[in-house]
């Protein structure tokens, strides 16, 4: 049996109020989540306002945004367990038993880690792509034990959204064993769909594409897809004649 309420949540938040509140609920009612830290990183509509209405729940607040590197950071100073499940504050659809099956793994000591692969903006497209690839590399939905991380002052060293990219590095650095977790039903909304504006919601999500593939380098990402993919436990099923390809087309470029 999964070791129960071991887990530290961490979770980090921007104007996130009407989607938040679902979430820090998906947490509380997970039988492996034994704390949940919510930092509130600057915002400026009512996140400090929902997250308050939650009992037993730690909160950190910053009048300042700060970006969600330093945010997560901040979680894991003041987290207390040993395995830590990273959550973004945005998802829709979320359910304890989706954190029960990422958690999982990792607590019985199946992998080192483990990976969500939900919908990106709801599209089918990104759901057939992420599926024909068989990992999301910049999914913010993780659990590893704390001690991959070694120093954590490193983490000061990255800005904004390099954390996904930090994380990766670090577990093929270490070959550390990976379980992609499929949430057939959980969406990570673009920034366009939830600020309601296409123009300045399309902007601000190339702004944190072009902040990834800075850090990571220009072939950066598939150097992570296919050594992430490399590490997974097997999927249960055979790999499809796409997913052979695109391994092989990876495995063409960095050997």
């Amino acid at each position: 049996m999964a070791q129960r309420k071991s887990i530290s949540c961490i979770i980090p938040a921007f104007n996130e109020a009407e989607r938040i509140g679902e979430v820090i609920k998906a947490a509380k009612n997970s039988s492996m989540v034994g704390e949940i830290i919510v930092i509130n990183d600057g915002s400026t509509d009512n996140t400090s306002k929902v997250i308050s209405t939650f009992k037993g729940i730690k909160i950190i607040d910053y009048r300042k945004n700060k970006g969600k590197s330093f945010a997560v950071l901040q979680g894991i100073k003041s987290s207390k367990n040993k395995i830590l499940l990273l959550l973004d504050s945005d998802l829709i659809g979320l359910k304890s038993s989706d954190l029960d099956k990422l958690i999982e793994p990792v607590v019985k000591g199946k992998v080192d880690a483990s990976i969500s692969m939900r919908l990106n903006g709801g599209s089918k497209i990104w759901k057939k792509l992420w599926s024909y690839i068989g990992i999301d590399p910049l999914s913010g939905e993780r659990v590893f034990h704390k001690r991959i991380l070694g120093d954590i002052n490193q983490l000061k060293k990255i800005n904004g959204y390099e954390i996904e990219v930090f994380l990766n590095r670090k577990i093929i650095e270490k070959k550390l064993a990976v379980k992609i977790v499929q949430w057939d039903n959980v969406i990570g909304p673009w920034k366009s769909q939830k600020l309601g504006n296409f123009f300045l919601g399309t902007k601000n999500d190339l702004l944190m594409m072009l902040q990834i593939f800075k850090s990571a380098g220009i072939f950066g990402l598939a150097y992570h897809t296919y050594h992430l993919k490399k590490l997974s436990i097997p999927q249960n099923r055979r790999a499809s004649g796409a997913l052979r390809l695109v391994r092989e087309s990876l495995k063409f470029l960095f050997f």
